[in-house]
């Protein structure tokens, strides 16, 4: 369909757009300079964004399916329905494994209406001898056929060591001593890496021991939920990523007091504060389970979880200092669910709606966001973060994903959270999936979704590290690429 969303307040960073009227024009899927509409939307009194990209949220990981039933966790279709009326229309899942892409990408092609990326883990086990050698053209090698067999959007690494229990070691039959590699070794050996352009930006997990580790280094990578992994002893160290201009999402964590009810859920490692009331425990090749528990209030906890709350918001209203770069997030649902986001996004824009934490010994800093500035780090940093070039924009070309708010920069506070909460109109690659606040159930299922991936000419030599990298497993290495059948738009 050919539309006209006309009389827009337009909140556009990327074209440096902050909330002037201005026309949208969408044919065939795209944003266009204009065209002779088929219907026009008159968007009066309302603000237009780009449709939102939540850079790290867990929504196809591993063992999900079965946390879903048992512990409450939304389905497929609920969180498409969840992230429609938030205005957003793309999600990133950050925790793919080589052994699970196949699974994670058939979770995200099941996921009605939402575009979706993913990341591939590096498992620094199998890196292990390119890392003692230093060998850096082997590592971009594995690496780039590591990102085409998974069909991921860049790599990530979970855990920057190598350091398993003795057991697992004398069952590979390999000595202990010869299976370490220190977190500093691998920071460096990587970093050399992650700033190096053929080889897209790598994404590095946030936990407290990771933030004691040298800055410098750590700022040559995309940092993901920083405020999560925050506690009293490496503050300073994360702002001074922010000052050094790292790229990073913000994680931003919750109190369990100011989260809604859905919010029962976490994944950790034991490495990591272990949540109460483990559910299940899978190995990924970690060093430790990846564990998927019910979250419980703790109430010996719950002065730390405060100092959490008021770390992670700080964290953000001091970003304002510097938006390029930073990304929202809460890495969901371990900060919060994304059910809250419209409740986080209406305490950064507003002092006001940050009583109830004062009330509870929460001090913030006085900043606000304006509109302009929740635009940017919920959809052009994601989409710089991510290379989307089609997306976290209004300009001509873009994908045609574009969201109305009844909202202004004037909306009375106690009314941002209700406003975030269900959109006016969402349009979702040239379709309209929200009218007048409400789902278009039929439309929903005529919605052309795809998934993103880097696009990677596999040379012999890139094949060749692979085989070197993935033939000692239990597999062969051809069965793990992900069938381009999930890469496929829907229509």
């Amino acid at each position: 369909m050919r539309l006209h969303v006309k009389n827009a307040r337009v909140y556009d960073p990327i074209n440096g757009i902050n909330g002037e009227l201005a026309d949208i024009f969408i044919e065939d899927g795209v944003i266009v300079e204009e065209t002779h509409p088929e219907k026009i939307i008159d968007a009066k009194g309302k603000a237009a964004m780009a449709g939102g990209i939540d850079v790290h949220s867990h929504v196809a990981t591993y063992g999900l399916t079965l946390a879903r039933f048992s512990l409450g966790f939304p389905t497929l279709p609920q969180i498409a329905e969840t992230y429609a009326r938030l205005g957003f229309t793309h999600v990133n899942e950050p925790l793919a494994t080589v052994i699970t892409a196949a699974y994670t990408h058939h979770e995200l092609s099941s996921i009605p209406l939402l575009d979706a990326s993913t990341l591939a883990v590096l498992d620094m086990l199998d890196f292990l001898k390119i890392v003692r050698e230093s060998d850096e053209k082997e590592a971009k090698n594995a690496i780039l056929f590591i990102l085409d067999a998974t069909k991921a959007i860049t790599a990530k690494i979970y855990e920057p060591f190598v350091s398993l229990p003795l057991r697992i070691m004398r069952r590979l039959g390999i000595e202990g001593m010869r299976m370490r590699l220190s977190t500093d070794t691998v920071l460096k050996f990587f970093s050399r890496l992650s700033g190096d352009d053929s080889v897209p930006k790598i994404h590095l997990h946030a936990t407290p021991p990771l933030l004691k580790e040298d800055v410098s280094v750590l700022s040559t990578f995309h940092i993901s939920h920083l405020g999560t992994a925050i506690n009293e002893e490496n503050q300073e160290a994360a702002f001074k990523l922010l000052e050094l201009q790292t790229p990073l999402d913000l994680g931003i964590f919750l109190d369990e007091h100011f989260r809604t009810a859905e919010q029962n859920f976490r994944l950790a490692t034991r490495r990591e504060i272990t949540p109460r009331g483990r559910f299940l425990s899978i190995a990924m090749n970690f060093s430790e389970p990846l564990i998927i528990s019910k979250s419980e209030a703790d109430r010996k906890n719950a002065s730390e979880a405060l100092q959490r709350t008021e770390m992670s918001l700080t964290l953000a209203l001091r970003a304002l200092n510097r938006l390029e770069g930073v990304c929202f997030s809460t890495d969901s649902p371990n900060g919060s669910l994304f059910h809250d986001y419209p409740k986080i996004f209406a305490i950064l824009l507003s002092r006001e709606n940050r009583k109830e934490l004062k009330e509870r010994g929460v001090e913030l800093p006085s900043e606000e966001y304006t509109l302009y500035e929740l635009a940017a780090i919920t959809r052009s940093e994601p989409a710089a973060a991510l290379r989307l070039d089609a997306k976290g924009h209004l300009g001509v070309g873009a994908d045609a994903d574009v969201v109305l708010y009844d909202i202004t920069e004037d909306t009375p506070p106690a009314l941002l959270k209700k406003k975030l909460s269900n959109c006016e109109m969402l349009i979702k690659s040239g379709v309209l999936v929200i009218h007048n606040g409400k789902l278009l159930t039929p439309a929903v299922s005529g919605v052309r979704k795809k998934t993103h991936f880097s696009h990677i000419e596999v040379s012999a030599d890139m094949e060749n590290a692979g085989k070197r990298l993935l033939n000692k497993k239990s597999f062969r290495f051809e069965h793990l690429r992900v069938n381009e059948l999930f890469m496929k738009p829907e229509l």
